[in-house]
């Protein structure tokens, strides 16, 4: 262990990271531009996600806990947030979930950003009883869960994409209302999917001109969750009287959200959902590993995940 890590304080662990994705969230918090992070040590953790082993326990914490295999969530905006892009990590105990001993840690290194925003979504789903909904972004590993989460809770889901590639994929996991944005017909087929499902929930990750058209094509009382800006030249502009005649709500939803709507039990329901999954192969909340490299090559497996987003996730290995 690395002697110049401080003491650990009350309910902290320490943690060998051995793996930590990339995800979008993380390539805007290292450009500086996703807000004000606060409790790094160094300035400006990155990394909200990783899997490594717990080497060191503090007051309130179980010894048992060391040797564990666990993925860590380093949610933005939480208390404690370092970020996961570093060999040692002091985290809470509550921003962990415990794995098998032979978990691999590639595969359960991505157990919180999307698996957790995903669960918040099924939140929001339950809560207000959507028989369908619509998601932008379909293509991204986030997308994909999300369509084999309502696949999987019997949710009519409209996934909407950008290429004709990615609308192939999307049939082949077994979307049947695939749309592609780019499409010279979108407008069309989007008014005959919304018309035969009636989705009243929107999840959104891109902005623009694209979230507008699509909600005010939805049904009078839908709700646009948005919870990214991909779309970053993007803007839109609703008028008083547009969202007075649909009726319509604007929301933002976040993986931190789910800490604050369920009690503790519930929100261990669904870490156990997630990590069962995950372990168990992956059914739902699995990502595909494109590649792997060494923590000091980030700028190129940055770059390399810019170009690959919807195949799967790049992995930063903190000791190679």
């Amino acid at each position: 262990t690395d002697n110049s890590l401080r003491e650990l304080g009350e309910n902290e662990v320490l943690v060998k990271i051995h793996s930590a994705p990339i995800n979008p969230s993380d390539t805007y918090n290292a450009r500086g531009v996703y807000g004000k992070l606060g409790g790094s040590t160094d300035g400006h953790g990155i990394g909200f996600d990783g899997a490594g082993e717990v080497l060191k326990v503090g007051k309130g914490v179980d010894e048992g806990l060391v040797g564990k295999r666990v993925a860590v969530g380093q949610l933005p905006f939480t208390p404690g947030y370092e970020g996961s892009w570093r060999q040692y990590l002091i985290t809470l105990k509550d921003n962990l979930m415990i794995y098998p001993d032979d978990a691999d840690f590639d595969k359960i290194c991505s157990s919180f950003v999307n698996p957790i925003t995903v669960c918040t979504f099924l939140h929001h789903i339950e809560k207000n009883k959507y028989k369908a909904i619509i998601q932008t972004a379909a293509s991204s590993s986030l997308g994909k869960m999300l369509h084999r989460l309502c696949l999987d809770k019997d949710v009519k889901i409209i996934n909407i994409v950008r290429k004709d590639e990615q609308v192939k994929a999307l049939e082949d996991l077994g979307s049947t209302h695939t749309l592609n944005s780019n499409s010279e017909t979108f407008k069309e087929d989007l008014a005959k999917a919304i018309e035969e499902l009636q989705p009243t929930a929107l999840f959104d990750p891109v902005g623009g001109e694209l979230s507008k058209t699509i909600l005010m094509s939805m049904p009078t009382f839908s709700t646009l969750y948005i919870y990214g800006s991909l779309d970053t030249a993007g803007t839109f502009t609703y008028n008083n009287r547009e969202l007075l005649s649909k009726r319509a709500t604007l929301t933002t939803v976040f993986a931190t959200d789910l800490v604050k709507f369920c009690t503790p039990e519930e929100l261990q329901s669904y870490y156990e959902l997630v990590s069962k999954d995950i372990y168990e192969g992956g059914k739902i909340f699995g990502t595909e590993v494109v590649s792997t490299h060494p923590l000091s090559d980030f700028e190129k497996a940055i770059a390399e995940r810019e170009a690959s987003a919807s195949q799967g996730k790049i992995i930063l290995k903190p000791w190679e």
